[in-house]
């Protein structure tokens, strides 16, 4: 069973792995703390998915804009060492 990893304090969607199921017996799966079963659904640029875990579903967020407040710096690379 693959399962959905978010973080503990925000929601926000961590990534997925499979659930183990070796402890339990064949499929009974353990779900460890702070993930799903629950997909996350697909989401445009800017958004993300965040689990609410009192509703247990996810919810689409917009995220933040994050403006530059320096130039990005270019070099010159010296190739002929």
């Amino acid at each position: 069973m693959r399962i959905y990893y978010y973080d503990p304090n925000t929601g926000i969607y961590q990534g997925e792995d499979f659930a183990d199921e070796r402890f339990r017996g064949r499929g009974v799966f353990i779900i460890p703390p702070y993930a799903t079963s629950i997909a996350p659904p697909d989401c445009n640029p800017g958004q993300a998915p965040f689990y609410n875990a009192k509703i247990k579903k996810w919810e689409l967020r917009a995220l933040p804009r994050r403006e530059s407040t320096t130039e990005p710096s270019i070099r010159p690379v010296n190739a002929s060492r």
